[in-house]
């Protein structure tokens, strides 16, 4: 047994708490009522939703934010790969793993890059985000990087970060 099935829970159940932005409906385990995996969720959604505002506060009230979702996401990944530049400067700066992957290997520096979403990418990097990883399609943010046009600026300081052989 996997434990209840997941329930429907409505618009108000998942308005934001900061702003009261509504967000849309999700499939969640009853076990969100719990302050601590409440906390996780409306920080995954706060960065799905570049709710900045929302996450500095759920992070000032002690969510956890290097938490995983079932598919090895986290807040950060999830911000990085919508473009939410504003929120994943807040979540690195509260000390993110910027180098976490899920069980395909991909990194929020993949996401970003996959994306050409420029700013998070840079935040990445200056913050130690590791450019040479190869996910399991044996992309590397550098590879996505260049395939997907992105920057002078963005492949030369993935480059310079690249481990001397």
């Amino acid at each position: 047994a996997t434990g209840p099935s997941p329930t429907l829970l409505s618009k108000a159940a998942l308005t934001c708490p900061c702003c009261s932005a509504a967000v849309p409906p999700t499939r969640v385990r009853p076990s969100v009522v719990f302050r601590a995996a409440r906390l996780q969720l409306m920080t995954m959604l706060s960065a799905q939703y570049g709710h900045d505002v929302c996450a500095r506060d759920l992070i000032v009230a002690g969510a956890n934010i290097d938490a995983v979702k079932n598919d090895g996401f986290t807040a950060l990944m999830i911000t990085c790969d919508y473009g939410h530049h504003k929120c994943a400067r807040l979540l690195i700066d509260a000390g993110a793993d910027v180098n976490h992957n899920n069980s395909q290997n991909v990194t929020a520096l993949n996401l970003a890059c996959e994306k050409t979403h420029e700013e998070c990418a840079m935040l990445l990097l200056r913050a130690g985000a590791r450019p040479d990883v190869q996910d399991d399609w044996e992309d590397s943010p550098l590879s996505l990087a260049q395939r997907n046009g992105m920057s002078e600026e963005v492949l030369n300081t993935m480059i310079q970060m690249l481990p001397q052989a």
